[in-house]
């Protein structure tokens, strides 16, 4: 395979050996390897283990390493890890340690980096689909998305160019009719800003929404396949943040997903996406009464 692949790495070397083991079937021929610092003795110790598993990589490939003296924190190291590859390639695919791909995954997303390299409001080309249940019999081809699933995905340098760090236009884009027309719920909008918000504020560790942000802001799209191509295997208590929860599971068969429809963007897919990947409607609605009631409450303090 020739797209290079990014993989962010830190303290799990079990799931990156198996990450690895996926990787072998294909062998890139192109490696960026990040690996965040430590934040302790447990850390390093875990962290050198991964480090001997790159030392160890068992097929021919360029493999350029990136390894962080000291905890960056999850977003400084993806953000400063993407930026490096774009530095180096005009496109590349970008896995965290625990997204193990299908094998379909490297054929499909390699197909359309190159299919739409010049679409420029195409921004990403994803590999996992929370709401398979709902596309694997409906839609024939992959299908586009304005909200963007970071599980096993791939960019252009093009695109992550227009990466926005610092959401000074957020509140006029919270009013705006693309945001409306993308997400027809007005609680889900309201959610969203609250996490765009925060991350704006640095209130949380995310990178990822201020991608999700840059995508919406710009009206750009995502493909996103009709079969789940990713399976997170990174759930429990070592995780960062998936530390409750179960990924969406991958069918051990998949038929070859390659060619998409430029004109399938579906309508209700947005909102769909949003219940699986940020909050179900039932939980969507409990978010928002405690977020009414702590603003009553502090308004008496």
């Amino acid at each position: 395979m020739q797209t290079p692949i990014l993989l962010l790495l830190f303290n799990r070397p079990e799931i990156t050996r198996k990450l690895l083991s996926r990787l072998e079937l294909i062998k890139p021929s192109t490696i960026y390897v990040n690996i965040d610092g430590p934040r302790n003795a447990l850390d390093e110790k875990k962290i050198n283990k991964v480090k001997e598993l790159i030392a160890n990589i068992s097929w021919e490939c360029k493999v350029f390493k990136k390894y962080n003296l000291n905890n960056l924190g999850c977003r400084n190291s993806v953000i400063a890890a993407i930026d490096w590859l774009f530095e180096n390639e005009e496109y590349g695919i970008i896995l965290e340690d625990d997204c193990l791909p299908h094998i379909n995954f490297f054929d499909y997303v390699e197909h359309n980096l190159l299919k739409y390299k010049d679409t420029l409001n195409i921004y990403q080309i994803g590999g996992y689909n929370p709401i398979e249940k709902a596309t694997r019999n409906k839609f024939e081809t992959p299908f586009f998305t304005n909200l963007s699933l970071c599980w096993g995905w791939a960019t252009w340098k093009r695109a992550w160019n227009k990466f926005d760090r610092n959401m000074n236009d957020l509140e006029t884009f919270s009013k705006s009719k693309i945001f409306k027309s993308t997400l027809p719920n007005y609680l889900s909008r309201v959610y969203l800003i609250d996490k765009f918000r925060k991350t704006k504020a640095r209130k949380n560790d995310s990178w990822a929404y201020f991608w999700t942000y840059t995508i919406l802001k710009n009206n750009g799209l995502c493909l996103t396949p009709n079969y789940n191509l990713i399976e997170n295997i990174g759930f429990g208590l070592d995780a960062t943040h998936t530390i409750k929860g179960q990924s969406q599971t991958v069918a051990k068969v998949l038929p070859k997903i390659l060619d998409s429809n430029y004109e399938n963007t579906q309508e209700g897919v947005n909102q769909k996406i949003f219940y699986r990947s940020q909050k179900s409607k039932s939980k969507l609605l409990l978010w928002c009464i405690r977020l009414r009631l702590n603003t009553f409450i502090g308004i008496k303090k």
